[in-house]
C-alpha cells in the first residue's frame, strides 16, 4: 500500500492559478505591443504599409468569380466550420477536465465554476474582438476588405468572431489547467492520482493544440484567399505573399506561447509533486520508481507533447506548402 504524502510546507494558493496568470501575461504583453507598435492609423494614410495604395491597384477582380477564387472560398468555409467544431470540442474537453479534476468538491460547485468560466471567457473574447475590429486600417483587414469582401462582404466580421472563439478556448483551457494542479489544504495525492492528472493534462494539451492549429489554418485560408487576387509572379503578388506569411507566422507564434504558458506551469507542478512522492516512497531508487509509475520526465516521452506545443507555429509553413502544391495541381499559378 503506497504511502500518501503532502508537500510540506504547503504551496501558496496563488501557485494554483499560475497557468491562468501566465496566459493572461502573454495576452497582455501581446496586446500592449500590438497597440504600441502595430496599430495602424484610421485616417486612411496607410502609414503602416506605405505601398498598400499601389498594391491595391494591381488587384485582379476576376478572381472573385473564377474557379481558383471559388476553391479559395470553399477552403475558407471548410476551415471556418472545422475551427468552430474543434473549438467547441476543446471547450467541452476543458469542462470535462474541470469537472473531473475537482471531483472532491460538490457537483453544484463544479458546474457553477464551469458556467462562470465559459461566460467570463466568452465576454473577454468578445471585448478583445471588438477592440481589434476598431483597427480598420490594419493590413489584414484592409487586404480582405479589398479582395475577399467582394465575395463575402462581412468576412472581417466573421474573422473577428473566430478570433473571439479562439480566445474563449484559450482562457477556458487555462482555467482547466489550474484545476488540474488544484489541491485543498490537507489533501493527499498518491501516484495513481498524479498519473490521472497527468492524463488530464495531456488531454488538455492535445485539445488546445488542435483548436489553435485549426485557428492558424483558418486565418491562413482567409488571408491566402485575399492574396490570390494578385498574380503570384508579380512584385505586388510577392509583396502580398510576404505580408500573408508574416500575419500567419505571428499568429502561430502567439498561439504557441499561449499554449506553453498554460502547459509548462502545470507540468512543472505535477512533476515536483511526483518527485516529492518518489523521495518518500523509494528514496534510493527514485528514477526507477518514477518510471515504473509513468511519472518520469524524459525528452523521448515528451516528444509528442513538444510537437503539440509547436503545432501552431509549425502549421503556417506546412499550410503554405500545401496551398502552393494545390495551386500548382490546379494550374492556378
Amino acid at each position: 500500500m503506497s504511502k500518501r504524502v503532502t508537500v510540506n510546507p504547503p504551496p501558496p494558493p496563488a501557485l494554483y492559478l499560475a497557468p491562468l496568470f501566465t496566459t493572461f501575461l502573454v495576452l497582455l504583453t501581446f496586446g500592449i505591443f500590438y497597440w504600441l507598435f502595430l496599430q495602424c492609423p484610421s485616417d486612411g494614410s496607410y502609414q503602416c504599409l506605405l505601398s498598400f495604395k499601389l498594391l491595391f491597384r494591381e488587384i485582379r477582380p476576376e478572381v472573385a468569380t473564377n474557379a481558383a477564387g471559388y476553391i479559395d472560398r470553399v477552403t475558407w468555409t471548410l476551415a471556418g466550420g472545422l475551427h468552430l467544431v474543434v473549438s467547441l470540442a476543446a471547450m467541452t474537453v476543458s469542462c470535462f477536465i474541470i469537472y473531473s479534476a475537482l471531483d472532491g468538491h460538490r457537483v453544484r460547485d463544479r458546474w457553477l465554476l464551469i458556467i462562470v468560466t465559459l461566460l467570463v471567457a466568452a465576454n473577454i473574447g468578445l471585448c478583445v474582438a471588438i477592440l481589434t475590429a476598431a483597427d480598420v486600417s490594419s493590413p489584414a483587414q484592409l487586404m480582405l476588405e479589398r479582395t475577399a469582401a467582394r465575395v463575402i462582404p462581412r468576412i472581417n466580421f466573421y474573422n473577428r468572431g473566430f478570433d473571439a472563439l479562439g480566445l474563449t478556448v484559450g482562457i477556458t483551457l487555462a482555467v482547466a489547467a489550474c484545476t488540474i494542479i488544484w489541491r485543498n489544504p490537507g489533501e493527499t495525492q498518491d501516484e495513481r492520482e498524479l498519473t490521472r492528472r497527468q492524463r488530464l493534462l495531456r488531454a488538455l494539451l492535445y485539445a488546445g493544440a488542435a483548436a489553435l492549429v485549426i485557428g492558424v489554418l483558418r486565418l491562413g485560408t482567409a488571408v491566402g484567399w485575399g492574396g490570390s487576387f494578385w498574380a503570384a509572379n508579380t512584385p505586388a503578388g510577392k509583396e502580398a505573399s510576404s505580408l500573408i506569411t508574416g500575419i500567419v507566422s505571428s499568429l502561430g507564434i502567439s498561439y504557441t506561447l499561449i499554449l506553453a504558458s498554460m502547459y509548462l506551469p502545470t507540468v512543472l507542478v505535477l512533476n515536483a509533486r511526483a518527485q516529492t512522492l518518489a523521495e518518500t516512497e523509494s528514496p534510493d531508487r527514485q528514477d526507477e520508481w518514477l518510471k515504473k509509475n509513468g511519472l518520469s520526465l524524459s525528452l523521448l516521452g515528451h516528444l509528442p507533447r513538444i510537437l503539440a506545443l509547436l503545432g501552431p507555429v509549425l502549421v503556417g509553413p506546412v499550410g503554405e506548402l500545401l496551398s502552393r502544391l494545390a495551386k500548382l495541381a490546379t494550374g492556378a499559378e
